[in-house]
């Protein structure tokens, strides 16, 4: 997704995340080519309606990575609330899934303006192995099973 420069702006800012979920008890719902598109034009539909800038966005069977841009007015947890609740809603209507989609938590990383390359080669990476081997490997640790446990962030981002 390219950005249009603007001619003339008063005010600027750059707030970019590297947002991770998974599936609810990283059930694999999308294996299926369908399933991913309808994922990706949900969470499109739904970046463009609340006014998020949707830059990347990488769907395994497992698990779904984004990177968003948000303005300083909007608060990552509610942006991240309506995305994955009401994708949820979508998906499981569309497909016949029972409630829930998602488990509960993210990771969210800020991404600097150097580290955005970054995180986009990763993605892009992660995208091209998976779709060239038949193994699938998934790069996020997803800390203990307590209900309150913390994400880690995936191990191989961090050699970037």
């Amino acid at each position: 997704m390219q950005l249009e420069p603007f001619k003339e702006i008063s005010w600027a800012f750059q707030l970019h995340y590297h947002i991770c979920f998974r599936t609810h008890r990283r059930k694999p719902v999308f294996d299926a080519p369908s399933r991913i598109v309808a994922l990706s034009q949900a969470l499109t539909d739904l970046c463009k309606i609340n006014d998020l800038h949707l830059l990347e966005q990488d769907c395994q069977p497992q698990h779904i990575q984004l990177l968003l841009s948000l303005r300083p007015s909007q608060v990552i947890s509610d942006a991240l609330k309506k995305l994955k609740g009401r994708s949820s809603a979508a998906i499981c209507q569309e497909f016949g899934l029972d409630p829930p989609l998602w488990a509960r938590g993210y990771l969210a990383r800020s991404v600097g303006r150097v580290r955005i390359q970054a995180v986009k080669r990763y993605l892009e990476r992660t995208r091209l192995s998976i779709t060239a081997t038949a193994h699938v490997h998934y790069p996020l640790s997803f800390g203990s099973t307590r209900q309150n446990a913390h994400f880690s962030p995936p191990r191989t981002l961090a050699s970037i």
